[in-house]
């Protein structure tokens, strides 16, 4: 798909501090985030800048998810803990203290009633996801760990270190691990091509690297996409188009079949972020959310 006309349609404020994480949906018209001032908040897509605020946890949030019915979020901050979020009753439940440091990433796998999440302290926790009792832990990295992609029955996960861990699922093993950025650089986004062919990386070394998933995860090309670190890689609903984000302060859109960039969206052009973009994510109707460190959280429109 050819990108064109991109429009920013809405920018809701509300937050006080730094976005960091976006989750979606609660409900097909909504999408949720958090960020440093403990607020979890809900916004509508069409809607105004007007957010509901689901919870404020006191803690910086780092991470969030949300189940498939949309009933529960599950929000990592930044003293290890997970607060599990009552969306119609807009109340905590309880809070699950998993790690030792921030918790950086969370995963709901439903078809394994699970729970994943990923902690500063280099550890991974499995949780069962019906009753919310600790399965398994970890230890993956001397450094944080920041991300985590599922698919096809292996969890790739990046370190702090720079590498990638591949793991097997139900298992929980790790069966393969590979270090294509620049050691010491930790590996923020992770994504795999939508037909589980190609794993998509980016790093704090500001590359994006691609990786053959069927040939022993064998580097094909290593980009240098961004100034800065990127923090997220997304692909279109349809899987036609790939974003990215950096604390750069820019969003790209890619062409995954050439690797071209489509589109850079930034300040001067297209009235973008005045600081880091550190999350994103793809509404299932085709529009992107974008936001950052400048507190906004950007719709736009292709």
């Amino acid at each position: 798909m050819k990108i064109s006309g991109i429009t920013r349609k809405n920018v809701f404020t509300g937050h006080r501090g730094s976005v960091y994480s976006i989750a979606g949906p609660a409900q097909q018209n909504s999408f949720i985030t958090a960020g440093g001032d403990g607020i979890i908040a809900e916004w509508l897509i069409n809607g105004t800048d007007e957010g509901v605020p689901l919870a404020n946890v006191g803690k910086v949030v780092y991470s969030i998810a949300i189940e498939p019915d949309g009933k529960r979020v599950f929000a990592g901050q930044s003293d290890g803990g997970i607060h599990v979020i009552d969306t119609d009753q807009k109340k905590e439940l309880r809070l699950l203290q998993l790690h030792e440091g921030p918790v950086f990433n969370i995963k709901v796998f439903k078809e394994h009633d699970l729970l994943i999440s990923l902690g500063g302290d280099g550890t991974m926790v499995v949780t069962q996801l019906s009753d919310l009792e600790p399965l398994k832990k970890l230890k993956l990295s001397q450094g944080k760990l920041r991300n985590m992609e599922i698919l096809n029955g292996i969890a790739a996960v990046g370190t702090g270190e720079g590498s990638v861990k591949i793991l097997s699922i139900p298992e929980w093993k790790v069966i393969h691990e590979f270090g294509d950025h620049q050691p010491g650089f930790s590996v923020n986004a992770i994504a795999f091509s939508p037909d589980g062919s190609k794993l998509y990386t980016g790093s704090r070394d500001a590359h994006l690297n691609i990786n053959d998933v069927n040939e022993g995860f064998k580097l094909l090309q290593s980009i240098p996409a961004h100034n800065y670190a990127i923090y997220s890689i997304l692909f279109h609903p349809d899987g036609s188009v790939m974003a990215t984000c950096s604390r750069d302060k820019t969003i790209k859109i890619w062409d995954p079949e050439t690797m071209e960039v489509q589109t850079r969206i930034d300040k001067e052009q297209f009235d973008g972020h005045l600081n880091s973009v550190n999350a994103l994510y793809w509404h299932p109707d085709g529009k992107l959310v974008s936001a950052g460190d400048d507190r906004a959280v950007m719709l736009w429109e292709f």
